[in-house]
This record gives C-alpha cells, structure tokens and sequence, in this order.
C-alpha cells in the first residue's frame, strides 16, 4: 500500500477516535451498538497499517452494571499460552462459577442433540463436540432460510428481522471458514448457530434478541481478528511467563468472550423451552435478557479501554524497533504514522549516504537536465496550456492508475518544449510530496551515450532512487557490479526499474525524442522492446509519459500498448489549434522583446501570418527564420525577407547551407561531420581545431591557422549550431570548470544532411552518409593521435583534440563498412597499432582501456607486443582481422600463444564474434583455449561458454589465472555459469578448490554477496566437491572463512563450512590449522576479541589447541607471535589445556615466539603461568637469544623490558646454540 495512503488512514483513525470519545456520554442503546459496528469498520481500514486494536466507544460510567465480578489474571499457562484458547478458558472459568449455567446448557443439547451426546464427556473436547453442534445447526439453517415458522404455516419473513436474517444467511459460509483457521472458536459459534433457530420465530421479543444475538456474532468476529493480529506480532516471541500487559490484554477479552457465553447459554436454555412457556418468559421478562446484553457491553468498554493502552504501547513497541533499523527507513514510515515533512527528512539524511552515492553516480553519469533546461529556455509563457490545463487525455493519465500518454508529432513541432512543460508542471505539483516521484530522460541525437537503452533505464533508476529513503535489493545488487568492474544487462536494469518504482504513491517517467534512438546497432528495437515489457508489467502507480514522431516502427510499437482505457496518444499533427496557438505565443514572446521594438505593429502581424503558414507546425523553423530577420535594420528590409521566406524546414536548410562561406565549404563540411556523428558533444576548442584541422597532413599542425579566439568559429555556422555552456570536469586539464559545448541547431538538421532529400535539391555538396562522416571522423582522429604521439609534443603545446582521438578512432572506424576504409586509412591504423610504439602505448594508457591498469602494469608490456589483444579487449572485429591478416607486419612472428591470449581478452570482454573468429583461425586446435573458458566463465558469459565447448575446449582444463572453469565461475560468483559447467560434465574432482577460491574471494559487499555465494557452495558441495581439499593457493575453506571472519566481520561462511562437515583438525599446508588461522594476523583492524571469539567457537566444536603442525608448530606458538594477542586469546588457549611448554614450529616453544616477536606483555603471560625459560629448540635455540636476534631493534625498549624478565627468571645467559651460537 503506498505509504501517503497509510499515513492518511493512520492520521484518519486518530481523528476517528476524537470524535468518537466526544460522542460516548449519553447514547441510545442503539447508537451505542451503531457506534461500536462503525468503529470496527475504520479498524479495517488501518489494521494492515499499523496492525493496532481498535477503540470501541466507552459507555458511561453509570450504565455499567452494578457489582461487577473482578477475576484474577489468568495462568499463561492455562490460556495454553496462545490467546487462540481464549474461548476454551472462558467456558471453563463459566463452569466454574457458583451456580453456573454451564452444566443446565450442556443437559439441554444432550436432550435436544441425541447425535453428539456420546462427544460430551469431558472438558478437553468441548471445541469438538460444539464444531458438531455448529454443522448441525447450519444444515437446519439452510432448509430453513428466509422462512419463518409459525404453528403449522411458512410464510415471508417480517421486516423487523430482515436484517438478522441476512445475517443468518451470510453465517452459513463464514462460519465454517472462521472455524477452520481457529477451531477453538468453534464454542462460540456453537452457541450462535443453536440461537439461530430464533430467528425463524417472529415472536416480537425474540425479535429483540436477534439484535443483541447480531451484535454478538459481530464481536465474535472481531474477536477472530484481534486474536490474528496478537498471534503475528507477539505469540511467536513470548514466554511462558506473559508480561503483566499481555495477561491484562488476555484477561479483559477472555472476560467478554465470558459473558457473551453466558449470554449464548441463558438464551439457549429459552430457546430450549416450549413455545407455551416462551410467551409466558416474555410476558414476565423473566429471562433477564437486558442484564446479560449490559453485561456484554460492559466488558467490551472494559476491553476497549484496554486496548487503547495496548494500542499506544505497541506504537511505542514499533517505534523502538524502527529506531534500532533507521537505515531501513522506508520500513518506518509504513509500520508507524509520522509526519510526510519527517519522511522528507529522512530521505534528504539517505541521501547523503556516501556509498550509495558513489554508486548511484556510477549507475549512470549522464545529465539529462541539459535538455529539460535547454528545452525551458525556448518556452514562452502560456504555450502548452493546451495540454496541461485542457487536454482531458493529459488529466486522465495524470490521475488514472497504470496510464501510457504517447504524443506524436512532426519534426521540429516543439515535442522537446512539451516535455520539458510536463516536467515542470509535474515538479510544481509533487516536488513537495516525498511520496511521488518524478524521472525524466532525453534522447539526444548529438550524444551517443544519450541514445542508448542501458543509459535511459540507468538514468532513470538513479533518479527514483535518489527519491527514496531506502535502496532497493535489485539496485543495491549494481554494488557487485561495481566491485567487479561490470554493468547490469538491459533485462536487470528493467528489473530494478519496476523495484524502484513500489512504495510510492505515484511515480511519473517521462521519455522525450524515442525517434532520435538509432536504429542503427538494433537500439531502437531494444528500446521499443523494453517499453513493451515495462509497460506489461507496470503497477497502477505509475504514469509513462513518451514522445516521438511518429516513426513506423514507433507507431507499430505503441499501437498496440494503447488498447486500455488509460493509455492514450495526442497526434500534434490533427491537434493543430493548440499547435498554432503555441506557436502564436512564442512568436509575439520573441516580437516582444528589446530586439524588434522598430517594428511595426502591421509588420508584426505579418509576420506573424506568414510564419505561421509556411512553418507547418515546426517550432524550428521559426527559430530559424528569427535568426535571420534579427539583423535587418529597416520595415523595407524587413518586409523583403519576409515576402521571401522559404517553405518549411527543408528550403529553411538549403538557404543557409548555400549562404556558407564557399571557399571554407570542404572545412564546414568536414566539421558538420562531426558535429553529426561525434560520440560525445564537442567542446568548444575541439570543434575550433576541427575546423582548421586537414588529416591528411600528418606531420605537421599549422599554428598560424588556429583561431584567435574559438568563439570565431561559430559565425562560420550562422543558425546551424547552438551553443550550451556547462560546469564539469575537464578530460585534458583533469579540473572542473564551465565548459562551452557546440551542437547541430535541431535534429531536423542532421537527418536532412543525411536524406534524400538533400540530393534532389541544390545543397547537394552537402550531403554525407553516416558511414562517409565515421569514416571521416577516424581519419582525423588517427592523423591527429600520431601527429601529437610521433612528433613527440611537449606539454606546453595546446592539443585540444588529443584525448578524443585517443580514445574514440577505433569506434569511429568500426562503425564504417570495412569495405569503405581506403588505403591511407589502413595504413595510419597500422602505424598507430604498431608494436612497442609511442602511440600504442599511448591509445593502451589513455584509450578505451584506460580504467583496466596503472602505468606500469604487466599487461601493458604484453599488450605492447600484442596489439591485437587490445583490438580484441575492446571489441574492435575489423581491426582485429586487420592485424591478424596474413600480409600484416603484426602477423610475421604469430605463435599459438599470442592467438590464445588473443582470444582470452575476447572472451573475458564477451565479444563472441571475435571469439568464433579466433577459434576459426586456430585451425581445430581448440583443445587447449589458453584460458579463454576460465575468462569467459569467471564474467558469465554462457553463450561463450557454449561456444568454447562446442568447438572442442577441454572443460577441465586449468590455467595460471583462474584455475578450472569451475574455480573461475566460483571465483565470479556466476551461478548460471557454474550450472552450464556441471550440465556440460565438467568434473568436480579435477576442478582444483573452488570452495575456498570462492570464499577467498568475498569482499564486503553486503548480504547479497554472501547469500550468492552461499548458493554456489551449496552446489559445489552437492555435485560432489571435498570441502577439505587443499589449496596451494588459499588453503582449505575453513581456513579461508576463518580469514574472511576476522577480516571482514562475516561469519556466515565459517559456520556454512562447519555445519557441511569441514575438520577442525586439517593442517593444509599454508596457514595450518583452524586453530592457527583463528589466531593469525590477517588484517590491521583484527583485535585481540574478534580472534578471541573465533579460537573460542573452535575450541568449542572440539578443536585441540595441541593439535601439531604448520610454520608456527601450534595454536598457542602463532597466537605469541602477533602482536594483538596479548591476554585473550593466550589466557583462552591455556585455560583450554594448551600445553605452554610443547615444542615445534619454526621458534620452538610459545615463549621462543613472543621474545623473537619482542612481545613483552605475551612474555609476562607465559612466565607468569610457567613457560620454561631453559627450554633450547627452534631457529634461535635459546629464549635470549630470540628476544636479541639480528631481526629485531636491540636499543628498543620491548627489549630491554623482555630481557631483564628472562634474566630475572633464571635463563641462562650462557647458553649455546641456535642460528647464532649463544646470545652474544
């Protein structure tokens, strides 16, 4: 349930029981009974909220009845300790009473209910012999209902008891399922269904009766609801001995559920009696019926005002606990009511979270508010009303639940602003209300990282969460992805998308430009697909908002999402008032300003008429014609260019296409190519060196050409690009400052530069191909890189263009028909790939690798003889098949080994293309893939698992790295990989020690990590793998978990190994026993307690501390020679029978260890529990001679200090032997 809708509810019932407490003084019996049903239903409406009884209006004093009987507490133990026998203890203490009515009532169905006598012979099955007596009186009621009867005639029952009848009728299915969930209620029901006859008699105080018999039913039920709600919050954590709270809860409901027993059995003794001696009971009011219905009432104020006191200590009770989990605050707001501006709070403190931060900036780093800002800064006041205050297609997709609002239009007709104008008006609306949320995102055909599904999904995920008070697990999950350095599929992140949308009220996404997603590489596809799926799953409590033009494959797509009454689409086309209107408004915004104060008011209108007419609907061709009319200084001018404005965006473009600077065309052109196909917005400066740049002079840059000023280039451009300026981090100077990005004017523009449409008209010597402009672009790039690489640029010299090139030429390249590349191309690839050159050396530190390694790294040095292991790293096929040809340089001195290094690096980066073209040169040598399955196991990369193995690799096999593939999917944590390796037979016993590789492995990431963990050594350990098999690497697992325990604080794994058979004894070879490894130094931060802890969990599954074996001979010998262990965990092994004096190990005994450690306080310990001073064994043979040798500091003041002890204890000073001889 959305968290305002709790609050309101939470906030709603306080009220409720104001008013009711205002009202309780002086009621009607009737009122009374209204009251007490209406007070029950608002506690439906708040009981899953804060899982608190409800308050029944108190009565007054007055009426409670006189000489009420006090009980004492009742016996936890005869309440059975659940409240469910509450029934049961009720009838048994009615029993019990002094003329009780018990033993009459149970005479009276023996006689009346033949069939069930035989089941009433004792106390203990009163709940089943009353079930009987309830299926009993439920088959009379169904031959019986709505009928009553009266002498020897059915007739139609009376409007006085219409209302008891409806609910006899419903009695017949809820009783049988109340019973089924608590069978002890079944001696309530019981007394019900045999008064149920009642209704069938239409005798005026039976009638009567019926309606306090209706009220009662109504209690027993609510009673059923109580006793749920105490069971799953309580029962389940309480002792025998019930805090006095709890028993006074118990008591004030068990002494209702008393009297309206009491009430059941005083009436079915009337019932009981003949119809004769009924009429004379009524006459005389002899049954006393108004006593027993007070009786009723009066406890169940009792109860009432007990449960007021139950309710406010278990909002105290939650609200301790919510303390004690603050991080989890989400899970605050919807246990207890609180104020929404503290859930802002909340939010605002989670925020500052610094680990969820890093994350959250890693998910995605793309800022989508440069568009929302650019787009609002063409927005003219009132434009766009039209759909935000009219449109009643916006209205129901604001306030309908699960709704898809899909707006179309042409090119250029202002969608951007209308996106931008519904996230405005949305954050006006909810930015106050913390449970509503608010994610946008921007298509940008100028930024390639903006064209991609995974940064949208990213992008939006990041938004919704940076909303939230709390990190859902899907998210928090990406921590993983982090540490391993990998980012989530599309079908994760979709995942985490729906998980960050739960919890609020409502969350509204709104995607701008889906048609300036490329098709391209299949991301349009990939986009319209995981619209279909989010749009699928979506819960009411979002709101898609979309736009585009409308595209075939876009129209088809969405066509068919939009077939349920909330899911809608406005064609701008066929909405052409609010258009023109839109577009009237934005032109007398732009006449009215400071620049066209000459103007005319004829003119204005004019104006205003022919841009209208010849615009078609498209805000940039206004935008285009106010760029050229703003310079006109005269009404005649003015009225000129107007007569002479062209038609639509396409004559807009080739006018000032053809308006260019013709002797600069080839640098315009070039520069236009990038502008349209660049990965990344240029920065001013590098657009500035585009423009004076010519690739095909390598050697040299022309200083004198630079421009004065960058800011120059840009008039070369008149109205075809749009400058934004932007605070962020400088990749060539590493600080952060305002930079200037320069950007085509519109979409519009590149699409027609890269039309048809611009070959038919004379701009034609514009017109350029993608695949020309990548084509372009990666000879400028590569002319440049060897340019500043080869001539060997000192720091000083400007090269604003440098870090692009380095990082981006292969992509560029790549993205061209291979057919396409041209020699020169081919040959500057060659040169700037060439082996242990300045330039390879270059692309490998500041290229797309850049993040994998530090200058110095071992893999440089390999990768600088292998080239095309980088071209394969990264993904690059062309060049890959470039540089492996047979007439390639690189392809002279080729082994086996750099063709399995090759394919590694494909294979760790998932790039399966190159990797089934690797396998195909390998001519069927695929036995042995040089660890290509490890890599590819260890990232998760199943179809390259497969593949690897179809084509003959050895599934066993082991390499220098990972190990076995299963140690490297173990190592990666990848289940699904781990399963493909034990389905294709890899074989357990020959996979090394994954166990304790998986272990090692663990780093803090959170209960995730080591939940998946756990499942990975669950099914290692079921197909057969030994836990105590040692590793030369890491040693046994529970060595490993013990490191990882004391390291990390995490014990999970430690008490996994130990329930699954590990042996406490195992010395394996590297850290020696379990005992040994408890007491080591495995970290900074390990103190004398946590070791204390683990050494005492060991001794205590039965591990010797005499155990021999290892560096350090025993447990007690290791644990002297760490420097934190100085009382705890020495004083715990020797409480536990470890033998101070035992031999072994490198130093000989525990005292030989801590001199040679110069532990003095260990000293004392030993010497002060009698360690033997004249003991020789060991390196140093003598204790003096330890504490003085060569590796330690013998001006020290430890020392000093352990030398006088040894001396004062009797060593001997004299004594010879050991490394040195004697101490001296």
């Amino acid at each position: 349930m959305p968290i305002r809708k709790r609050l309101k509810k939470i906030f709603h019932h306080r009220n409720e029981d104001k008013v009711l407490e205002s009202t309780t003084h002086g009621p009607s019996e009737e009122q009374q009974l209204n009251v007490s049903i209406d007070t029950r239903s608002s506690y439906l409406a708040t009981i899953e909220t804060s899982g608190v009884s409800p308050p029944v209006p108190a009565l007054d004093d007055a009426n409670a009845p006189q000489q009420a009987p006090v009980e004492e507490p009742l016996d936890p133990k005869e309440c059975g300790n659940s409240i469910r026998h509450l029934w049961a203890v009720a009838y048994k203490n009615l029993r019990d009473e002094e003329d009780s009515p018990v033993q009459t009532f149970e005479d009276q169905i023996r006689r009346n209910l033949p069939d069930i006598a035989d089941r009433m012979s004792s106390d203990a099955n009163t709940k089943d012999w009353m079930s009987k007596v309830v299926q009993n009186q439920m088959d009379h009621v169904k031959r019986d209902t709505l009928k009553i009867r009266f002498r020897n005639f059915e007739v139609e029952a009376q409007d006085v008891v219409k209302s008891v009848l409806a609910v006899v009728d419903w009695s017949k299915d809820y009783v049988s399922k109340a019973l089924s969930s608590n069978p002890t209620a079944s001696i309530a029901w019981g007394g019900v269904t045999l008064l149920l006859p009642l209704f069938l008699n239409p005798i005026e105080q039976a009638s009567s009766l019926a309606k306090g018999l209706e009220h009662i039913a109504s209690i027993i039920v609510w009673g059923s609801m109580w006793e749920d709600l105490y069971v799953r919050r309580y029962e389940s954590a309480i002792s025998d001995a019930l805090p006095e709270s709890h028993a006074e809860y118990r008591r004030a409901l068990e002494m209702l559920y008393q009297e309206i027993l009491r009430f059941q059995i005083v009436c079915y003794g009337y019932y009981s009696h003949r119809s004769v001696s009924r009429l004379a009971l009524d006459s005389v009011k002899h049954h006393g019926w108004d006593e027993l219905l007070g009786n009723i009432k009066y406890r169940e104020t009792e109860f009432d005002k007990v449960s007021q006191g139950w309710r406010d200590k278990m909002y105290n009770e939650e609200w301790e606990k919510a303390e004690a989990r603050h991080q989890q605050a989400m899970s605050q707001w919807r246990t207890i009511g609180t104020d929404v501006s503290e859930l802002k709070k909340t939010i605002e403190e989670v925020q500052k979270d610094g680990n969820r931060e890093k994350m959250l900036n890693w998910l995605c780093a793309v800022d989508t508010s440069a568009q929302y800002r650019a787009a609002r800064e063409k927005y003219s006041i009132g434009t766009c009303n039209w759909l935000i205050r009219e449109s009643i297609d916006f209205k129901t997709w604001e306030r309908c639940p699960n709704s898809v609002l899909w707006l179309s239009g042409k090119a250029g007709s202002g969608k951007s602003i209308l996106s931008s104008s519904v996230i405005k008006y949305l954050k006006d609306q909810y930015e106050q209300d913390p449970e509503t949320a608010l994610a946008y995102f921007f298509f940008s055909f100028g930024n390639i990282e903006q064209q991609k599904v995974s940064v949208m999904l990213s992008s939006l995920v990041r938004q919704l969460c940076a909303s939230r008070p709390d990190t859902p697990q899907p998210v928090k999950r990406f921590e993983e992805y982090m540490a391993k350095g990998e980012r989530p599929d599309i079908e994760t992140l979709e995942a985490a998308l729906i998980c960050a949308v739960s919890g609020f009220s409502a969350v509204f996404i709104v995607v701008d430009a889906l048609d300036e997603c490329p098709v391209l590489d299949g991301e349009r596809p990939k986009l319209l697909n995981c619209l279909r799926r989010i749009i699928a799953s979506m819960s009411d409590n979002l709101h898609i908002f979309c736009t585009s033009r409308a595209e075939p494959d876009i129209h088809m797509a969405i066509d068919k999402l939009l077939d349920a009454r909330s899911k809608t689409a406005i064609d701008l086309t066929e909405n052409q008032v609010g258009l023109d209107r839109d577009m009237r408004l934005y032109i007398d915004s732009v006449l009215g300003t400071e620049m066209y104060c000459w103007w005319s008011d004829d003119v204005m209108a004019k104006a205003k008429d022919i841009m209208i007419t010849r615009a078609d609907g498209m805000f940039q061709y206004l935008v285009c014609q106010f760029e050229v009319l703003q310079n006109l200084d005269s009404e005649a001018s003015v009225l000129s260019a107007l007569d002479d404005l062209p038609t639509g965006l396409d004559e807009t473009y080739n006018r000032l296409l053809l308006g260019l600077n013709r002797k600069l065309k080839r640098q315009v052109l070039g520069s236009l190519k990038w502008l349209a196909l660049s990965r990344r917005p240029l920065r001013l400066n590098e657009f500035a060196e585009i423009f004076i740049f010519r690739p095909e002079t390598v050697t040299k840059i022309d200083e004198s050409e630079r421009l004065f000023d960058p800011r120059a280039v840009l008039k070369y451009f008149p109205s075809l690009v749009t400058t934004e300026t932007k605070y962020g981090r400088n990749d060539e100077t590493y600080l952060y400052e305002n930079i200037t990005y320069v950007r085509l004017a519109h979409f519009t523009l590149k699409e027609y530069l890269v039309s048809e449409r611009i070959e038919q008209n004379k701009a034609q010597k514009f017109y350029f191909t993608e695949a020309n402009a990548h084509l372009h672009i990666a000879h400028c790039c590569l002319s440049y890189h060897l340019y500043q690489s080869v001539e060997n640029t000192g720091a000083n010299v400007k090269l604003p263009l440098k870090t692009y090139a380095t990082r981006n030429w292969e992509l560029h390249l790549e993205s061209a028909p291979r057919e396409l590349w041209t020699t020169e191309i081919i040959q500057l690839t060659e040169l700037a790939l060439s082996m242990r050159t300045k330039s390879l050396r270059e692309i490998l530190l500041y290229g797309q690798l850049r993040d994998r390694w530090y200058p110095n790294d071992d893999r440089i040095d390999n990768l600088m003889q292998r080239p095309y292991c980088y071209t394969a790293a990264i993904g690059s096929l062309e060049l890959t098949k470039l540089l492996l040809h047979k007439d390639s340089r690189t392809r002279k001195f080729l082994i086996q080994e750099d063709l399995d290094l090759t394919l590694r690096e494909a294979a760790e980066e998932g790039h399966i293309e190159i990797v089934r073209f690797l396998l195909n040169e390998r001519a069927n040598n695929n036995n042995n893939v040089g660890g290509a399955l490890q890599a590819a196991a260890y990232r998760g990369h199943l179809a390259i698992v497969n593949l690897l193995l179809d084509n003959g690799a050895d599934i066993n096999a082991h390499d220098d790295r990972f190990g076995s593939a299963l140690e490297a999917a173990a190592k990666g944590v990848n289940l699904t990989a781990l399963r493909r390796l034990l389905d294709r037979r890899a074989d357990v016993r020959k996979a090394g020690c994954p166990v304790s590789c998986l272990i090692a492995a663990h780093k803090t990431n959170g209960q995730n990590d080591i939940t998946e963990r756990t499942q990975v050594l669950k099914l290692l350990l079921e197909k057969g793998v030994d836990i105590n098999r040692k590793c030369t690497r890491h040693g046994s697992a529970l060595n490993e978990a013990i490191k990882v325990w004391l390291r990390e604080g995490t014990r999970a794994f430690f008490d996994f190994v130990v329930r699954h058979n590990a042996d406490i004894e195992l010395n394996d070879g590297r850290y020696g026993t379990p005992l040994q490894t408890a007491c080591d130094q495995v970290g900074a931060s390990v103190n004398d307690s946590q070791s204390k802890e683990a050494v005492l969990a060991l001794l205590r599954l039965g591990a010797n501390p005499n155990t021999q074996g290892g560096e350090y001979g025993n447990a007690l010998q290791k644990a002297c020679y760490q420097t934190q262990h100085h009382s705890g965990v020495i004083d715990l092994l020797l409480d536990k029978g470890a033998e101070i004096n035992r031999e072994g190990g490198c130093y000989g005994t525990a005292l030989h260890a801590a001199c040679a450690k110069q532990s003095p306080e260990s000293v004392n310990i030993l010497l002060s529990r009698g360690a033997d001073v004249h003991i020789h064994g060991g390196e140093y043979g003598s204790v003096l001679q330890a504490a003085t040798s060569v590796y330690t500091d013998y001006s020290s003041n430890a020392t000093r200090r352990i030398v006088q002890k040894l001396l004062d204890s009797g060593a001997d000073i004299n004594a010879a032997g050991g490394k040195f001889g004697s101490v001296l």
